[in-house]
């Protein structure tokens, strides 16, 4: 069935009511408790509409999920990037990190859970649940690329999936578990970060000189 592709504000309108409708009952129903039929009521188009769109219920939940990391990765970037800029210290930055991923876990919170559900049946899900953990490594990569000479790792590859890795956990842990003691969790994390990727202070790696310059020529 071929759909349609909006190019009018309405027709974009229509299609965003559409996807957020999906969301929201896919949410409270989980995705093989909603069919299209409702999708459509409670975006307030007719069924005709909705396949106008989107060829069938899968399609309005993948990109509802495109959304939901899109917006994600916004918030995530956005905040990197002007902790970047502002020049904050370690573990200040490590923690602002921590919580702007809290606040990207926010955007569509219960949506979170279908997700984590479709996950682990569905292929097409799972492909892009991982395109995005993997652009989330890659800016987590690019800050340790800039920063390198004051790191004590090496691999910086590695160090990018380590902070990720721990980041995703414990932020999963705090905004869908109810994991007491948020701020407590966020200091942890951001010490156990500062403490895996940063040289103690006074060493040559935390001066900005890699630890084995001393055994150059002339060094």
């Amino acid at each position: 069935m071929n759909t349609r592709v909006p190019q009018q504000q309405r027709g974009i309108q229509t299609k965003q009511q559409i996807i957020e409708a999906a969301m929201r009952l896919f949410s409270q129903k989980g995705f093989h408790g909603t069919n299209t039929k409702e999708i459509a009521r409670a975006a307030g188009v007719a069924t005709g509409c909705f396949y106008a769109y989107f060829g069938d219920k899968k399609a309005v939940f993948m990109e509802a999920l495109t959304l939901y990391f899109a917006q994600f990765h916004q918030i995530a970037q956005e905040q990197i990037a002007r902790l970047s800029t502002a020049g904050a210290g370690q573990k200040p930055f490590f923690k602002e990190m921590i919580r702007s991923f809290l606040k990207a876990h926010g955007v569509f919170k219960d949506f979170h859970h279908e997700l984590t559900a479709m996950y682990y049946t569905d292929p097409a899900v799972l492909q892009l649940v991982a395109a995005y953990d993997a652009a989330c490594i890659g800016y987590i990569s690019r800050y340790l690329t800039g920063i390198q000479a004051q790191l004590r790792v090496t691999d910086l590859e590695a160090a990018a999936k380590v902070v990720y890795w721990s980041i995703h956990s414990v932020v999963d842990a705090i905004a869908f578990t109810a994991a007491p003691n948020e701020a407590q969790l966020v200091d942890a994390l951001a010490d156990m970060i500062e403490s895996y990727l940063f040289a103690p202070s006074g060493t040559p790696a935390a001066q900005g000189v890699r630890p084995d310059d001393s055994l150059s020529p002339g060094g």
